[in-house]
């Protein structure tokens, strides 16, 4: 009668050689590469998105540059009867008279007095009313054009005779250099814009 010793054979398929293990941990190591890399690139993509939308929103800064230069470099500095200047700026707000680059029909003249604000709630704002030397109540009512909405704040300094940066400008004579410092609500940083306006300039 065969005797048993109480031991149990295993076969030879009962666990993972040495060169199966070897083989997972490889295939698994290129599986998270490729992961790796997928999420990199991702990354990148969200990233160059954020940016195109952002440019997208700030494309036209160009043409605001353009429109400021023209509105500011062209102050009237009180005309040929040497009239006291309206310009008054603080540190986000800017006010003076000048000509509209495209009046509406109907206009006596293309000379208003506006104003050059920005806020998180209704962007770069240009608010303007046709100009009157001797308003009767109140004026003629104010127009309102958003320029830009993604800007969300306007930083402003002036430069008199000394050449020295100030936060505000209230004399009676243009300040010689302002500059115009943006913030976008993207974070995107934007150039700032350093105009001299025409001192001299007489009503045309």
């Amino acid at each position: 009668m065969p005797r048993h010793n109480g031991r149990r054979r295993f076969g030879a398929t009962a666990g993972f050689t040495l060169i199966e293990l070897i083989a997972t941990l490889a295939v698994m190591s290129i599986v998270m590469l490729l992961l790796a890399q997928g999420l990199q690139f991702g990354r990148l993509a969200s990233a160059r998105q954020t940016r195109a939308l952002a440019f997208s929103h700030e494309g036209d800064i160009e043409a605001i540059d353009r429109l400021l230069r023209r509105l500011l470099g062209q102050i009237d500095a009180g005309g040929k009867y040497g009239l006291a200047t309206d310009f008054a700026g603080d540190a986000h707000r800017v006010s003076f008279t000048a000509f509209l680059p495209a009046p509406p029909p109907g206009l006596a003249s293309a000379e208003a007095d506006m104003a050059l604000t920005a806020t998180p709630g209704t962007g770069l704002t240009l608010t303007w009313r046709p100009h009157v030397r001797r308003p009767l109540n109140g004026g003629l009512p104010a127009s309102q054009e958003r320029l830009q909405a993604n800007i969300v704040r306007l930083d402003l300094n002036y430069a008199g005779q000394d050449a020295r940066w100030r936060d505000e400008w209230h004399q009676t004579d243009l300040p010689r250099l302002i500059r115009l410092h943006f913030v976008s609500q993207s974070g995107m940083p934007l150039p700032d814009l350093v105009i001299a306006p025409e001192r001299t300039r007489w009503h045309p």
